[in-house]
């Protein structure tokens, strides 16, 4: 069965990008900082992950824009892995990002003793 789906929890890792593509159509981007497990070992990846993240879904981008959506606010993102071809330092490159289908900002208030 090919299944082409993902599911991250993390932060936003930079500022938010808005754009159109060439057909004018508007999306959103930003990378998603994700943390190793508490208990990660060195035969798992204990590393932190910079994941691309586009978004062309026009509730998806007014959501994002009506609950004020910064770096280093918690999300949820729910899509799938797209590839696309760029160019870096004059090398032809496939480069993978996730396509979000849903983005959840999770808004918390502070803890106090």
């Amino acid at each position: 069965m090919d299944i082409n789906s993902c599911t991250f929890v993390g932060k936003i890792g930079s500022n938010i990008k808005k754009g159109k593509t060439q057909n004018g159509e508007p999306y959103i981007g930003f990378l998603l900082r994700c943390e190793p497990p508490a208990n990660a070992n060195s035969s798992q990846n204990n590393q932190s992950q910079m994941i691309s993240i586009r978004c062309f879904k026009p509730k998806v981008i007014k959501y994002l824009e009506n609950v004020g959506a910064k770096m280093n606010d918690n999300v949820v993102v729910l899509g799938f892995v797209s590839s696309y071809r760029t160019e870096v330092k004059g090398k032809s490159l496939t480069a993978n990002s996730i396509n979000a289908n849903q983005v959840y900002v999770i808004q918390t208030r502070p803890y106090n003793d």
